[in-house]
């Protein structure tokens, strides 16, 4: 069975993502050549596109390790979402490489608790609104919460701040126009075993923001007043620019807190009553900015070029930490990256239980 095309790669991928190397079909042309034996046909790459590359695949190197390590004891709790968390610990597992291009030779698994997919997510929804915000003056920064809860009223909670930021959303649309983005998060707090879901906003006009924020306490009145903060966009962060807006889109959900140099991440029962609380709820939410963006990140193509000319499939190895050739078994990013990143990350990261 040959497989000459990316779509017949992403198909075996998909179907067939923990077959070890040895069980995995060879391209029949490349059966009794070497690496460096195919006729070249395309210009090689230029230094700056391989370097980039290069940077790409070393951050998802990382991130997939960090993956491996949430992961594992999500699958682990066997529960409804098992499945959906396999999908995620295999999520960027092969690369396909056709001449000096890489592509994804699976699928993005498009859970949120994946960081591969989180930081496309992050890029997608940044170019997408960053051009047009920048149009905008007076944006402020809005942070609304409510008081913690137990993990069993999470989803309804969550379903609450819905239904009441709608109302005031047409609250205020009766008299102003309401411009911005809305986000929600939520953190936990392991000590006392609450959940903290809340807004993060960022809305044009100061007098919309302090509207959202009068009303946001008058139907949660329990509120701490204290913790429903407007910012000004300039005094935060000098100007309107790509950190700025960084800060909104960056993680759904912080699944870690950082501790005398570790990062200490969440129990999965936690993460796992999180997702379970956002499911099928939006995240992200804009308002007079035009189309909303999806989530799916599957419809984003990255480009990835390579200085060395093949046509191969490098697949994921958790021992190497690294992408091995099907073909001819070395690594797709220096052999002792993948030992390096052990050596910063293994002793950094804990899961907490």
């Amino acid at each position: 069975m040959q497989y000459k095309n990316v779509a017949n790669i992403k198909k075996l991928y998909r179907g067939k993502q923990n077959l070890p190397p040895q069980n995995l079909p060879y391209l029949d042309k490349l059966a009794q050549l070497g690496p460096g034996d195919l006729i070249k046909n395309e210009q090689t790459p230029a230094k700056s596109e391989v370097d980039a590359s290069f940077k790409l695949l070393r951050k998802r190197q990382i991130k997939k390790y960090i993956n491996a390590k949430i992961l594992i004891p999500l699958i682990n709790l066997h529960n409804i979402r098992e499945k959906h968390y396999k999908l995620a610990y295999t999520c960027f597992n092969g690369i396909y490489q056709d001449g000096y291009t890489l592509k994804n030779a699976g699928y993005y698994c498009n859970s949120r608790v994946c960081l591969i997919c989180n930081n496309i997510r992050t890029a997608k929804y940044i170019n997408k609104y960053y051009d047009t915000l920048q149009e905008y003056q007076d944006l402020h920064f809005i942070t609304l919460t409510v008081p913690a809860v137990n993990g069993d009223v999470l989803r309804d909670t969550i379903g609450d701040m819905y239904r009441k930021f709608t109302l005031i959303r047409y609250k205020i649309k009766r008299k102003d126009k309401l411009i911005g983005l809305r986000k929600l998060e939520c953190n936990y707090n392991i000590e006392k075993n609450w959940y903290n879901p809340h807004y993060h906003l960022i809305v044009q006009g100061k007098h919309i923001a302090a509207r959202i924020r009068d009303e946001w306490l008058r139907l949660y009145p329990n509120a701490v007043k204290s913790a429903q903060d407007i910012q000004e966009v300039e005094d935060e962060y000098t100007e309107f620019n790509e950190k700025s807006l960084l800060e909104l889109f960056k993680y759904m959900t912080k699944l870690w807190v950082s501790k005398n140099g570790k990062i200490n991440f969440y129990p999965a029962y936690a993460i796992d009553t999180i997702i379970e609380a956002m499911w099928g709820k939006r995240i992200f939410v804009a308002y007079g900015l035009g189309k909303q963006v999806s989530e799916n990140v599957n419809t984003e193509e990255y480009k990835m070029v390579i200085d060395k000319y093949r046509n191969d499939i490098w697949e994921w190895s958790k021992d190497m930490v690294n992408w091995v050739s099907i073909q001819y078994g070395d690594t797709l990013l220096p052999y002792d990256s993948g030992a390096k990143v052990l050596k910063k990350y293994q002793n950094k990261i804990e899961i907490l239980k």
